[in-house]
């Protein structure tokens, strides 16, 4: 039952634009999320923020090619960011 009720080891996932990256919402150790950004051409993480502590992201949307907005979440109350 455990492995069911663990976040997913990505969600949210958000083409850019221009249609050469997308960024998801990832799952680190244990259950913290972050945003991992990727290059669609190269496969590879391209960038990204990782959550600490009981900081998690909880939305994230593209602002143009090259911004990302994202929402995290702290013990029940979110604020806004720019990356």
């Amino acid at each position: 039952i455990e492995a069911f009720m663990r976040a997913p080891l990505m969600s949210s996932a958000r083409l850019s634009p221009d249609g050469r990256h997308y960024a998801a919402i990832v799952s680190w150790d244990a259950d913290q999320r972050g945003i991992a950004v990727m290059d669609i051409d190269a496969a590879q993480r391209v960038g990204g923020l990782r959550g600490g502590g009981d900081i998690d992201v909880a939305r994230l949307w593209w602002h143009g090619n090259e911004r990302l907005l994202f929402q995290i979440a702290k013990e029940n109350r979110f604020a806004y960011g720019l990356m």
